[in-house]
């Protein structure tokens, strides 16, 4: 097998932690959603979302079409994202 596939495999046998979040997301997935996983991820120095793969032990991979159209799942995803920053910035500017 592959590194990617052994890594994938060695991943679903581990709990969901700070840094590993997986879900189902069959055949969509709401991209504030993503992005609040991702912001959270990021919080705690990086980690991984895997799509397509069971978020209950014994996981299983379901497949995914979330992000069939990656274009769109980026451009809605750099929106996401800049309204998160700015959220951020103007809450920690007004806590000082």
């Amino acid at each position: 097998m592959n590194a990617l596939i052994d890594d994938l495999l060695s991943l679903m046998k581990t709990r969901e932690n700070a840094r590993l979040e997986f879900k189902e997301a069959k055949t969509n997935y709401d991209s504030h959603k993503l992005t609040q996983y991702c912001c959270a991820l990021a919080n705690e120095g990086g980690g991984k979302m895997i799509l397509g793969v069971s978020d209950k032990i014994p996981r299983c991979i379901v497949g995914s079409q979330a992000c069939s159209n990656l274009e769109k799942t980026l451009s809605d995803f750099r929106k996401n994202w800049t309204r998160a920053t700015r959220f951020f910035q103007y809450r920690r500017f007004l806590s000082a």
